[in-house]
């Protein structure tokens, strides 16, 4: 691998023409006319296989390629090592530096029955001992990956041995713990990070999910210290939009300016169309912004006091934790118009108690039709999650005289079982009569 080609900490006396300061990064990613700069970026960057990839076209190795025109390229790809048991080298892998180490990370493409035991080969081989999944299983009725580890107790993959020791779930992704073992070789550990929520060619809905699973990633201790290798379907988009969010963070860390355009265009150079769509691009700056403005969202217990005494300090005339809370505000997507076309129809404008606040197409917990309607009946509530599950709360207004009844339907549909009222009853009463009288006017 030409390391040297794609990789020099010389070029880091000059500051990019392109780069963006860290204390600037707000006020320019959320400017009024920074979308269609970093579409017109996106636009630039080389497309298409640029550099040789000759091994992938070998007829040995043809089948074990996921998709078409989307091959590793000779001077970065991951060369497995050869034995009596394995005359094969290839696998779709690159080799991805980071800002401060090269070949940080390895991008792959999802395994397929063709690669399976290539990829426990890689794991091993490298010495990795972190896994990045950002696909699932089947998309859109389509397969996008094997499943390739044990769902319970150990499977065999020729030589290795996997045994699953643990799975936690959380709203958005699954951390499970592998041991794997290849004969009289001592025993390694592995994490996998299983992100469940983005969709493919796509972009998760909150930037905050995809910061909070790499924080998970990035503090995660292990002894094995070999690339984490990072895969989605293609190995491309999702998988490039993560390993940039990385290296950009660290360039924040050691430079204090970014550079998404020279990340892209040097991600571009180790493998095919890395962070493959305009909304993929765009998307990774606002996960960048989240990661660096809003970076005490995610705390050990410990540090939590400190962090909020700080936050009541004040920056020059204006609370800190006023400020955060501003950005935060600013920086949540806006939900589209068409996601209020239920909730705003005539017959179910008497069932929200704010014309301003309406519930989200996409996270309402809809009610069993009723009478002769087909469709199913509205009520002004949304799912929320926990930290661990998804759809953990339902949040809704207090019941109106419209709305008691499907209130009481929502309990028994959606299996309800605590209730948490925030408000007092001489509130819902006075709220009533205000709402009476705005009415008449």
């Amino acid at each position: 691998m030409k390391e040297q080609s794609y990789y020099s900490f010389e070029t880091r006396k000059k500051i990019p023409e392109t780069a963006i300061s860290v204390d600037d990064l707000y006020e320019v990613v959320l400017s009024l006319d920074y979308v269609d700069t970093m579409k017109n970026q996106f636009e630039a960057f080389p497309k298409g296989l640029t550099e040789d990839y000759t091994e992938a076209l070998k007829i040995k190795n043809r089948s074990k390629n996921r998709y078409k025109k989307i091959y590793p390229y000779d001077d970065t790809r991951v060369i497995l090592p050869l034995d009596d048991q394995y005359n094969s080298d290839y696998i779709n892998a690159n080799y991805i530096h980071g800002y401060t180490r090269t070949r940080a990370f390895i991008a792959s493409q999802g395994p397929t029955d063709e690669i399976l035991v290539d990829f426990w080969r890689m794991v091993w081989e490298t010495k990795s001992g972190k896994i990045v999944m950002l696909t699932n299983l089947t998309e859109d009725q389509k397969m996008k990956c094997i499943q390739y580890w044990p769902d319970e107790g150990c499977a065999k993959y020729d030589d290795y041995k996997v045994t699953i020791r643990g799975k936690e779930y959380f709203s958005d992704f699954v951390i499970r713990k592998f041991t794997i073992k290849k004969a009289e070789a001592e025993e390694r550990k592995i994490y996998q990070f299983h992100f469940t929520s983005w969709p493919d060619k796509s972009v998760p809905k909150y930037a905050s999910s995809l910061v909070h699973f790499r924080h998970k990633v990035d503090t995660t201790t292990v002894k094995w210290k070999g690339p984490v290798i990072v895969h989605c379907s293609a190995g491309i988009g999702r998988t490039g939009t993560f390993i940039s969010l990385s290296f950009l963070a660290e360039q924040a860390s050691v430079m204090g300016y970014v550079d998404p355009v020279g990340c892209v265009n040097t991600l571009r150079r180790q493998r095919v169309d890395m962070v493959q769509t305009p909304d993929q691009y765009i998307f990774l700056h606002m996960a960048l912004l989240e990661t660096l403005m809003l970076s005490t969202s995610a705390l050990p217990a410990s540090k939590f006091l400190g962090a909020y005494e700080e936050l009541l300090s004040f920056d020059e005339d204006r609370q800190k934790i006023d400020l955060e809370f501003s950005r935060m505000k600013t920086m949540s997507p806006v939900v589209d118009e068409c996601q209020y076309v239920s909730a705003k129809e005539v017959r179910n404008r008497n069932k929200n108690r704010y014309s301003n606040i309406l519930p989200d197409a996409d996270h309402m917990p809809y009610l069993t039709p009723s009478g002769k309607k087909s469709e199913p009946d509205y009520i002004n509530a949304v799912f929320l999650p926990g930290y661990k599950k998804k759809g953990a709360f339902i949040v809704t207004q207090t019941p109106l005289e419209a709305t008691k009844t499907d209130f009481w339907r929502l309990v028994v549909e959606h299996d309800v079982r605590t209730i948490v009222m925030m408000n007092n009853r001489i509130e819902m009463k006075v709220r009533s009569i205000l709402n009476f009288v705005k009415s008449d006017f």
